[in-house]
């Protein structure tokens, strides 16, 4: 019997590989496995919106043609369900689709559905929000609010704010309660990472694995001008853990404080006020991954 799969496509992502999907899907994926019906966003929140009726609608595989932030959209939907979540990364960043292996080639990611397996992975739950791949409350989360508005996306304009941002932007104080001890920091950067990467092949946790239980917060110092080359060279070559600036705490949930409520999860700005509950749910969602990719 053929799979009832569900395309999401949301228009305006990123990176403008999505005009045309529509012959692409038909064309490429396997018409003996999958029974296909192909949907658009129209408006921030839609994502979920058919996520949520494609429960009700017996769809056993929904695959995103988006970003990161996309992604969030339906996943957060479908945690603890049966349905399993594929992606085809059409975003600025793509740091989930990036650290699962899937291709970044259009063709070559919808190709994949037909071979890919489903894996179990964990998620986060973040206050009241869901997070899949990397959320931040420090520079990073200021960076994401000034890149939601720019009017061209991609790593220059991500770089361009960085720059802009860096000089006024000074160490925060985050209180961390974990396993009942407390634990403060001094950081200018501070993740919370599920998976590797922002996306784009930044390795914020280069250690971090999408499917042990585990969240890793990883916490940097302001480097000097001298140090930010050393920096963005150990980011894209997995070593920025290696950093004396950097510290990385691993557990399954814990709580933080900070002075700033903006934050990003998925890339996607928003605020989620002075204190911070991050907690591990375990194996709770089903995704289609490379299986010749550790992850």
């Amino acid at each position: 019997m053929k799979k009832k799969l569900l395309v999401v496509v949301n228009p305006i992502s990123g990176t403008g590989k999505q005009n045309g999907i529509e012959k692409m899907i038909v064309r490429l994926l396997d018409g003996t496995k999958y029974d296909i019906e192909i949907t658009k966003t129209e408006y921030a929140g839609h994502a979920s919106e058919i996520a949520r009726d494609a429960i009700n609608k017996s769809f056993k595989i929904i695959v995103v043609v988006g970003g990161d932030g996309t992604v969030n959209e339906v996943v957060k939907e479908l945690i603890n369900t049966d349905i399993t979540v594929g992606i085809v990364p059409c975003g600025s960043g793509n740091g989930l689709a990036r650290h699962l292996g899937i291709p970044m080639n259009t063709k070559k990611a919808i190709q994949s559905i037909n071979t890919f397996i489903t894996h179990k992975i964990d998620t986060l739950s973040i206050n009241n929000e869901k997070c899949v791949n990397v959320a931040g409350i420090g520079f990073d989360a200021l960076i994401s609010y000034e890149f939601a508005n720019m009017d061209k996306r991609g790593l220059s304009s991500y770089f361009k704010s960085v720059v802009k941002n860096y000089f006024s932007y000074k160490n925060q104080v985050y209180t961390i309660n974990m396993n009942g001890e407390k634990r403060e920091l001094k950081a200018f950067l501070f993740s919370i990472a599920n998976s590797s990467q922002y996306g784009n092949n930044a390795y914020i946790s280069p250690n971090a694995r999408i499917d042990d239980g585990l969240v890793e917060i990883v916490a940097l110092k302001k480097p000097n001008l001298f140090q930010i080359p050393l920096l963005a060279i150990a980011l894209f070559r997995k070593t920025i853990n290696q950093s004396s600036l950097c510290i990385t705490i691993e557990g399954k949930e814990f709580t933080v404080s900070q002075d700033n409520d903006i934050a990003h999860i998925d890339g996607e700005p928003l605020k989620l006020g002075t204190k911070i509950e991050v907690k591990v749910n375990p194996a709770s969602l089903n995704i289609l991954v490379n299986p010749n990719k550790k992850i």
